[in-house]
């Protein structure tokens, strides 16, 4: 993959003046103080070479390397690479580094919740353990009900058509249904 060679923004600090721990072992890693006596602007320019999984190891080193990882002109760049036309908005992120984070998240594994017989009207969430939806044709009407796993729990019956809404209150479950119709 190509690399644009573009010069990035200097952030407004230096790693000469960021502090440092005073009895460090000598000859811990290679990076023992030698990078930091690089400019700024030249810190940089070596950070915009890495590809985005270096560049989060790289932050690991000290503080002063993990403010420079935390350039945003950096991130930037490497979402431009993935897509010339990306903005901040089109990813609907808060910053560039949050904007590569969206793009390059895995997907995410979807289970298809399945027993209605007919459109499913009504969902709700409640209690942070149980996921419930009401369904219903002209004839009939029924409310079916998972857990936190995405497994089966069981059916609720009583409505002779269509359930429209579900609303949960004092920790028990209320349907309301075409007809007139409230069970609680």
């Amino acid at each position: 993959m190509q690399r644009t060679q573009q010069v990035l923004s200097p952030r407004a600090f230096s790693c000469r003046n960021t502090p440092r721990p005073s009895s460090r072992p000598s000859g811990d890693n290679l990076l023992n103080g030698t990078l930091e006596l690089l400019p700024t602007e030249v810190l940089l320019y070596i950070l915009s070479m890495l590809p985005a999984d270096d560049l989060k190891s790289f932050s690991c080193v000290n503080s002063c390397m993990q403010l420079l990882c935390l350039d945003e002109a950096l991130w930037e760049q490497l979402c431009k690479q993935m897509d010339a036309e990306i903005t901040m908005e089109s990813c609907n992120a808060t910053s560039w580094r949050h904007c590569f984070q969206l793009c390059n998240a895995p997907p995410r594994r979807v289970k298809i919740l399945t027993g209605h017989l007919s459109t499913v009207t009504a969902m709700l969430a409640w209690d942070g353990t149980l996921f419930s939806s009401g369904s219903g044709s002209h004839k009939d009407g029924v409310i079916l009900m998972w857990n936190r796993e995405r497994e089966y729990c069981g059916s609720l019956l009583g409505h002779t058509r269509r359930v429209e809404c579900l609303c949960v209150w004092n920790n028990l479950l209320y349907s309301g249904g075409v007809g007139n119709t409230i069970l609680g």
